[in-house]
């Protein structure tokens, strides 16, 4: 109960009727929200149901207010509605107003978040469909970067580039593969052209390269080409070390792995079918003869295409017969000489 000892003064209508306009400038407030074009109708009609509810309760409170004796502590007009002595039932806007509130902005933050995509994410995927140069979108970052703040300055940042490759070890190295099927579906998405094609024809190429002319640590890499396209060849495999890489079963078997999945099931990409076929192998002769474990090219029985010995001749073998028995794939299973 209210001590009516210090019960001062009644209200008068007036100054109800200001106390009610400040909570409907309150609630109007709390629901002035920006809205999308596309959902423009149903959040305002939502909005002006909300307004809606709120208006007939502050009617409702008002009829009240005529019928019932209020009274105040405080005559100054900043007074908040609290301070208003209701003998029963006060009349509450909180609840249906913030409901409605509450579910606009969640409307609007979530289309917000899915279908705007910050200027973060607009030059990524700037970057990457149009094969941009890390250069390039370095110096297009220190451009925007004084009236976009958040924005990195590093291309690789960016674009997050990974720091570090899960790497393969090797007797006297390591070994680096890049999924095959992965790196053909990145070139397919960069090339508009390889829609009017239903077939692609790779060829690789697998050699040495030393890198210092005072040290044996070279490359050995597997590189691949699409021939019926005109783009440039990109790396399939990539060791670093001393010497050839060893063993080399390891160093082909991610390779043959991707390669046979792609020769059997195909590559899909946006609902076309590609077909995959080789080309060719590319390789120098002693690259040849190391990755089909045959003889060097410098040996008796070299030749990987017929059975002829050869004849050595000043300091090297010569092979003369131009008829000899050709090779099939038994024999070179069963290692025949």
């Amino acid at each position: 109960m209210y001590n009516k000892s210090k019960l001062k003064t009644v209200i008068s209508q007036r100054h109800l009727d200001r106390k009610i306009k400040k909570i409907v400038e309150n609630e109007l407030k709390k629901v002035n929200v920006s809205y999308s074009n596309q959902n423009s109708e149903n959040n305002v009609n939502t909005e002006v149901n909300c307004i809606g509810q709120n208006l007939t309760e502050i009617q409702q409170a008002s009829d009240v207010g005529d019928n019932l004796s209020f009274t105040h502590e405080n005559q100054e007009e900043d007074n908040s509605f609290a301070d208003i002595l209701i003998p029963e039932k006060p009349f509450d806007f909180g609840d249906s107003s913030q409901s409605c509130s509450n579910t606009n902005l969640a409307n609007v933050n979530n289309f917000d978040k899915n279908d705007k995509p910050t200027i973060q994410e607009k030059l990524q995927n700037w970057a990457v469909t149009n094969n941009v140069s890390h250069s390039a979108v370095t110096d297009l970052l220190h451009i925007l970067h004084e009236d976009y703040p958040t924005l990195p300055l590093d291309a690789r940042t960016l674009l997050k580039t990974p720091r570090s490759l899960p790497k393969i070890q090797l007797d006297k190295g390591e070994l680096v593969h890049f999924n095959l099927k992965n790196t053909l579906l990145q070139i397919l998405a960069s090339n508009e052209s390889f829609r009017n094609e239903d077939t692609l024809l790779l060829s690789f190429n697998v050699d040495g390269l030393p890198i210092f002319h005072s040290s044996n640590t070279n490359f050995w890499t597997i590189l691949c080409l699409i021939k019926n396209f005109n783009i440039p060849p990109f790396v399939v495999s990539i060791y670093c070390g001393s010497g050839k890489p060893n063993p080399l079963n390891i160093y082909l078997k991610n390779f043959i792995i991707d390669l046979k999945d792609l020769l059997d099931n195909g590559l899909t990409y946006e609902s076309l079918t590609y077909s995959i076929q080789i080309h060719s192998f590319v390789c120098d002769s002693p690259a040849k003869a190391y990755i089909k474990c045959i003889k060097s090219h410098g040996g008796y029985s070299s030749c990987d295409k017929c059975i002829e010995e050869g004849t050595y001749v000043n300091n090297r073998v010569i092979l003369q017969n131009r008829k000899a028995t050709k090779r099939n794939d038994t024999t070179f299973r069963l290692l025949q000489d």
